[in-house]
Parts: structure tokens; C-alpha cells; sequence
């Protein structure tokens, strides 16, 4: 085997090549800053960047919850309507605030749970609580996706 007088010559095009060839860091570090905002905007099985409803019974009522509103129907009551700005990260909990054009509240509470809403063998991913003004609703959570597409019991 014969060595060239100076290795140098070699090594650094050498280096160089594979220093182009290796993975960009930053390229890995943003993959993963986009992995961990995807997993901060999840609780539980549910994507809380997308549309989800939160509905109870006794009587009957819903949230529907989009990236630009919350929206709160029930049986014999107005329409509630206020800015979605955005979930309060705690733990096993998210919490949403607003306020109504009308001034009325609302606090949606969602909780790492598995909930039934007592009428159907429908296991929803996620608990919920809705405080409207002075009324306070207890009620199940899951993404529209979850509900158009699961069988209904």
C-alpha cells in the first residue's frame, strides 16, 4: 500500500463530501419542534387543532368548538357564541374562555377521560365541562371526525 506524501490533500475533500452527504441538525430540530406543537395541541386521542363537539343530555346540548369559535346550543335556550382564543394547557385538562357580543361566558373544561353520555354504549375520548353564564353542564367530548365515522350504538 503506498501513502501519499500529504494526507491532507485526501482527508479534507474527503470531509467535505460527507459533511454535504450528513442530515441537516436544524432540519431535525424543526421536524421536531412541529411534532411537539402537533402532540401540544392534542388531548388524549383528540386533535384539537380540528372541529370537535362536546354534547350532553338532560337536557340536551352541544359545543361546537372550531379554531375560530365555540358555539353552545341547547334545548330551549339562545345560541351562545364566543371567540375561540385559543386552549390553557394544565396537565391532564384544557381550558377555553370567552365571552359573547352579549356578555354572557363560557368556560369549556375538557379532561382526560373516557366519558358515556348515559344513553348509548358510546364511549367518548374526553370529559367536559361548560360553564354558560350561570349554568354549568357536564357532558362527553370527541372530534367530528369521531362521531361521522364511529357506528353509532
Amino acid at each position: 500500500m503506498v501513502f501519499p506524501d500529504n494526507p491532507m490533500k485526501f482527508i479534507l475533500p474527503l470531509l467535505v463530501i460527507l459533511s454535504a452527504c450528513s442530515p441537516n441538525k436544524q432540519d431535525d430540530v424543526q421536524k421536531s419542534e412541529s411534532n411537539s406543537a402537533t402532540s401540544q395541541m392534542s388531548l388524549g386521542s383528540v386533535d384539537l387543532s380540528q372541529p370537535f363537539r362536546i354534547l350532553g343530555t338532560e337536557p340536551f346540548w352541544n359545543v361546537d368548538v372550531s379554531s375560530d369559535e365555540l358555539i353552545f346550543n341547547g334545548l330551549d335556550r339562545d345560541s351562545v357564541r364566543v371567540t375561540n382564543s385559543g386552549p390553557e394547557f394544565r396537565e391532564s385538562t384544557v381550558i377555553y374562555n370567552g365571552v359573547s357580543d352579549k356578555g354572557v361566558s363560557m368556560t369549556v373544561t375538557l379532561i382526560d377521560e373516557e366519558c358515556s353520555d348515559g344513553m348509548s354504549d358510546r364511549t367518548y375520548p374526553l370529559s367536559a365541562r361548560v360553564e354558560v353564564g350561570k349554568e354549568t353542564f357536564s357532558g362527553c367530548a370527541a372530534s367530528i371526525e369521531f362521531l361521522t365515522t364511529s357506528p353509532a350504538p
